[in-house]
């Protein structure tokens, strides 16, 4: 008998430490991001994927129109072997995206997000310069987000943010603002390759524990 219980003993401490060790592997992956910012949908990123290593993608879907998923950009990039996670977005106004079609899309990418965990968060194209520009008002803004905070509380948003000397740095618009939970900001050494592309190292503020790299390709607007 007490033979049999150091073996049940045994057992379950070896269950126990490969479970641990499991969730503890499972931790530190989910905490190692290499994103691409991918503007080209038609573009064949895979190849990218696994040269790089990239496991988020930022997406370029159009305004929601009833579009079905497997249709969206989201999905296509999702289907890449090693891509675990996107981002969608939400346009700017200032190249053509109204404030209905903003919300409009902010609800469904945030119902996505309750059936696809793939979908990381969504991402609020330059928010600042919408407000510094005069495009939007922080109020719009707010609309946005609580239409995608009021399906899915804990959709993660993120704004690219732009550091000195290009952009004046307002951390305190997140909580002022946006209550976005991150930003990714853009590193002094990002340059142009070519005239259609922009690669760029960029290192993620870690609001929510994420350590992030990124590289931007796709077209100049």
């Amino acid at each position: 008998m007490k033979t049999s219980k150091v073996i049940i003993v045994q057992v379950l401490v070896v269950f126990v430490f490969l479970l641990k060790s499991t969730y503890l592997k499972s931790q530190v992956d989910a905490a190692k991001l290499v994103s691409l910012w991918n503007h080209e949908t038609q573009l064949d990123i895979a190849p990218l994927v696994e040269e790089l290593g990239f496991n988020l993608i930022w997406t370029h879907d159009p305004a929601y129109t009833n579009q079905k998923w497997e249709d969206t950009h989201m999905y296509k990039c999702l289907q890449i072997p090693g891509v675990k996670y996107v981002l969608a977005k939400i346009e700017r106004a200032a190249w053509g995206w109204t404030q209905e079609e903003s919300v409009r899309h902010a609800k469904w990418v945030s119902e996505l997000s309750l059936k696809y965990p793939g979908i990381f968060g969504l991402y609020l194209n330059d928010f600042y310069d919408e407000i510094e520009e005069g495009y939007r008002t922080a109020e719009q803004w707010r609309e946005i987000i609580d239409a995608a905070k009021s399906v899915n509380p804990n959709l993660k948003l993120v704004v690219p943010h732009y550091p000195l000397p290009y952009r004046r740095c307002h951390p305190e618009y997140l909580g002022k603002y946006s209550r976005t939970d991150g930003w990714s900001r853009k590193a002094s050494g990002c340059r142009s390759d070519t005239s259609s592309q922009s690669i760029c190292n960029c290192r993620f503020i870690p609001q929510f524990g994420y350590e992030w790299w990124q590289v931007v390709i796709g077209r100049r607007i």
